[in-house]
């Protein structure tokens, strides 16, 4: 990842936007931050999954599916926050 890249985090039902200039700097063969440093987590909370995004002008889509099989597909520019809490 890049200092300029945004990484989005998901939980069950909601998103974390993350700009990775605002995570700390460590090197890479020091141990890295527990995530419940960086994300607020409840008990029981699970990250689904963390994607890097690079920018939010291109024209791809993000796809979610359900157990129960409900399935929504998404711009991903919509997930592109205008404000967020800085870290």
């Amino acid at each position: 990842m890049n200092t300029t890249d945004t990484l989005l985090v998901y939980k069950a039902r909601q998103y974390i936007y993350m700009p990775v200039h605002q995570l700390s700097e460590i090197r890479w063969k020091d141990n890295g931050q527990h995530i419940g440093n960086l994300v607020q987590l409840e008990a029981g909370d699970e990250l689904i999954k963390a994607l890097p995004i690079r920018t939010f002008d291109t024209t791809n889509e993000l796809l979610f599916i359900t157990k129960q099989g409900l399935v929504k597909k998404t711009p991903l520019n919509v997930y592109k926050a205008q404000r967020y809490p800085k870290r």
